[in-house]
């Protein structure tokens, strides 16, 4: 990954960050007009208000939930139309459930730590709880629920644990 794509995405959720809207050919310093990023509608680092803003922190949250859903679909997809994957022999629900977490994490932690510029210890804060609906392995092995449930509880329980951890760390996403 680029080092200047992190850069501008960091540059983006900057306070008043400014784009330059155009140049003119003069050497004249006066002579840049710039466009405000709140003018843009742009993500902002924070409200107009100085405290933490739910904007963005809303953007925060749907830029990290595009990776894992790119994810999930680069792997049930072929799993189930190419593939025609059978979840209802425990052996291949359980090896399924493994893929789908590391396909739904791992672009996420990527996204975080070259694109959006996270920490490592951020990154791992955000991942480790991902692994968390694996947890529903238990009852479907004793046949509890069925191979078709795996899928959706499994993507279905991650954005909220993503969100908590979000919300525990609201200063640092918004």
């Amino acid at each position: 990954m680029p080092k200047y794509v992190g850069c501008l995405w960091r540059r983006l959720y900057r306070r008043n960050c400014t784009l330059p809207l155009s140049f003119s050919k003069s050497n004249n310093n006066d002579s840049h007009q710039y466009l405000s990023m709140q003018a843009t509608g742009l993500p902002m680092a924070s409200s107009s208000i100085g405290g933490p803003s739910w904007r963005a922190f809303g953007q925060n949250y749907g830029s990290m939930v595009l990776p894992m859903i790119m994810g999930c679909v680069a792997t049930c997809f072929p799993a189930f139309s190419v593939f025609r994957v059978n979840l209802r022999i425990v052996s291949i629900g359980t090896l399924f459930a493994f893929l789908i977490v590391i396909d739904m994490t791992v672009p996420m932690a990527v996204w975080m730590r070259y694109l959006m510029g996270h920490s490592r210890r951020c990154t791992t804060e955000m991942s480790v709880p991902m692994f968390l609906p694996l947890v529903v392995l238990f009852p479907y092995s004793a046949g509890l629920i069925s191979g078709t449930l795996i899928c959706p509880l499994i993507c279905a329980s991650m954005f909220p644990l993503m969100l908590a951890v979000m919300l525990y760390r609201r200063d640092m996403y918004s």
